[in-house]
């Protein structure tokens, strides 16, 4: 199943390529964390903890997003299911930018 998963995911990108930057979740992210990045503290103490503040809230933040969107697929028809999760799979890769 899971090769099957890589493989639509794989498929979806060659056919349709890369989502608009206003929707692809990388550049979401690249923009949660240079919104964060803009408000950085004086001092490097500071600044070390606030970047990890960046890094484990970015984390979390999307990686809740991930997990809830897994969640919600549970009850969905097989095929449905399947689709989705060769998407979201395909949005960790990409064959042509970023």
């Amino acid at each position: 199943m899971r090769i099957v998963l890589v493989l639509s995911a794989l498929g979806m990108d060659i056919l349709f390529g890369e989502l608009p930057n206003s929707l692809h979740p990388v550049a979401v992210m690249g923009r949660f964390i240079g919104a964060l990045s803009r408000k950085k503290p004086r001092g490097n103490a500071p600044r070390f903890v606030y970047g990890l503040f960046i890094v484990v809230s970015g984390a979390c933040l999307f990686g809740a997003a991930a997990a809830l969107l897994v969640r919600l697929l549970q009850g969905a028809p097989a095929v449905a299911a399947a689709a989705a999760t060769a998407f979201m799979l395909k949005q960790t890769f990409a064959l042509r930018s970023l």
